[in-house]
């Protein structure tokens, strides 16, 4: 079945302090049935545990698992060196909380064998909770740069991106200097490729308050970040933009008033959960 077009896949995951989930996403990607994968993950020196779990797969798997564990700027950084030391045609990116569905990666070497002229594709996403209960799924709408610079909004889902390595070599690496690195790609891609999307779930991304991307901070930071970004590639300021900054200001609130009891933690979790449904029902995604 393979031996016509066998790409090496690579699957980057840069991960910090993840050990409640990281063992369930290596088994995912050990477990997918194309055969030719190597999983590369970029550890920022965690104290948790989770570097004892990634040794013990890269000794029981030394061929698929590779992995570095030192200091670095952050996700963005991480996603860099993964680049820098990962060796597949197409690469993928998985957080270390994130899982890919059955057959995910035959799936996207298909495509990508059906259309020699593609270099950039996302599928669609399940996001999940702490519990794997589905939110919502996400990147059911092609790919339109007017359109994402116009509605300020990310409508693909980072862990069903799978990219061929000339893109890197085109476009270069990601920006360091800011949080939304991948918004900030999809936009500097957009502008030379046809992003292709495949109209099945790849992936779930998982939402938790200890994620990076759950955090009240980031919902912030994104929402500045991604307004200057479309003002800077010639879109203008959009009602989404400003729905996720004043919602992000109510989270800070609630910290201010609630602390780190858990009634706050309950009520932003339900606050991010409205801003991803709004997000997603106007630009990109459905419910159920």
């Amino acid at each position: 079945m393979y031996r016509r077009y066998s790409p090496l896949v690579s699957i980057i995951t840069p991960v910090k302090n993840c050990s409640q989930y990281i063992e369930q996403c290596i088994r995912n990607v050990l477990a997918q049935d194309y055969p030719f994968i190597e999983h590369v993950l970029i550890d920022g020196c965690s104290t948790d545990g989770t570097l004892d779990i990634i040794k013990k797969y890269n000794a029981m798997y030394p061929d698929k698992i590779v992995f570095i564990s030192e200091p670095d700027g952050g996700a963005c950084e991480a996603w860099n060196k993964g680049w820098n030391l990962s060796k597949g045609e197409i690469i993928g990116w998985l957080g270390g909380d994130d899982f890919y569905e059955p057959g995910a990666i035959s799936t996207v070497v298909e495509f990508f064998k059906s259309k020699l002229d593609a270099y950039f594709v996302f599928g669609r996403c399940n996001l999940i909770d702490d519990r794997n209960r589905k939110i919502l799924t996400v990147g059911i709408k092609d790919f339109d740069l007017d359109t994402v610079l116009s509605s300020c909004t990310n409508v693909i889902p980072n862990p069903s991106v799978f990219y061929r390595r000339e893109v890197i070599k085109k476009i270069g690496q990601l920006r360091t200097d800011i949080n939304c690195c991948d918004f900030d790609y999809w936009i500097r891609a957009g502008t030379i490729y046809k992003i292709y999307r495949i109209n099945e779930v790849l992936s779930s991304f998982r939402i938790h308050k200890n994620s990076t991307s759950g955090s009240r901070s980031s919902y912030r930071i994104y929402a500045i970040e991604r307004y200057k970004l479309i003002r800077q590639y010639g879109g203008g300021l959009s009602l989404n933009c400003l729905i996720g900054y004043l919602i992000s200001l109510i989270m800070d609130m609630l910290k201010y008033v609630f602390g780190s009891r858990l009634i706050y933690y309950r009520i932003t979790y339900s606050l991010k959960n409205l801003l991803i449904t709004i997000q997603y029902h106007i630009y990109g995604g459905k419910k159920g």
